[in-house]
């Protein structure tokens, strides 16, 4: 890091400073992203990434063009001399303190700014109708009761982690709130859990209706009721959906589900 500010003084507004002022800006930009969700629980995908490049991308821009406009204006004035080399070097230095201040103060109001809308759209763009399947058994989730406390299964298509085939049915909708947190609606009924008990459900005793995603890996997850401390399954050996406070090594199968939104 010393090395690369070292060799932006020497080389300050010269071709040769451009891939050290590159090197800092980048780090700047993983350091910020990398601490973006943690700051701000915003969810961050490629759009989100992408969005917050943007005023960096802008600022090596900037830097770019200054270079061209510092190096003409050198050559045009080279042989000029108004005022002796201190009180030149003096000015240079305090243009420059102010320049780069008013540069970086404007990048970083427009990275937030950009923080600020992503935020704002974030659960709006997670909010929809999904279908929820267990990963190794390939069976979704669906709203026919069945045995009075538990759910129905049923099959869905899928290759390479992704939907191909599914029925209406297995299609539910997902409210997401500004802590993560969702509901699960069919029919305009919320599917939750009785306290202190296994079955989920969408009957009267069912209040507990908050759940929350944990992820495993990348697009596969932990469904966790929030008000119970349990999680949703795929009980295989008795076909129904259900519940249970504790995941197994032996069963963790059936607690690994993905989820995919549909149109």
């Amino acid at each position: 890091m010393d090395n690369l500010i070292e060799n932006i003084k020497k080389n300050w507004l010269k071709w040769e400073s451009l891939p050290f002022v590159f090197a800092i800006i980048l780090m700047f930009y993983i350091g910020i992203a990398s601490e973006v969700n943690d700051w701000t629980g915003i969810n961050m995908g490629g759009k989100e990434y992408f969005l917050l490049s943007i005023p960096f991308l802008v600022l090596f821009l900037l830097y770019v063009v200054w270079c061209v406009i510092h190096i003409t204006k050198e050559k045009k004035n080279a042989t000029a001399v108004e005022c002796t080399e201190e009180q030149a070097k003096s000015k240079k230095t305090k243009k420059t303190i102010w320049l780069v201040s008013g540069v970086c103060a404007a990048v970083l109001a427009i990275a937030l700014l950009i923080l600020f809308l992503i935020s704002g759209n974030n659960g709006a763009d997670r909010d929809g109708k999904y279908v929820i399947w267990a990963d190794e058994y390939h069976i979704a989730l669906t709203p026919e009761v069945h045995k009075s406390y538990y759910l129905s299964g049923c099959a869905v298509g899928v290759k390479g982690g992704k939907l191909t085939d599914y029925p209406k049915q297995c299609v539910f909708e997902l409210d997401f709130k500004d802590d993560d947190t969702f509901t699960i609606t069919c029919n305009g009924k919320f599917l939750g859990v009785t306290p202190d008990k296994n079955g989920v459900g969408y009957s009267a005793s069912c209040t507990s209706i908050t759940w929350e995603l944990e992820e495993v890996e990348e697009g596969l997850y932990y469904i966790r009721n929030v008000d119970e401390n349990t999680y949703l399954k795929w009980y295989d050996p008795m076909q129904n959906w259900t519940t249970h406070h504790e995941i197994s090594d032996e069963y963790q199968s059936q607690y690994l589900l993905r989820l995919e939104k549909v149109n």
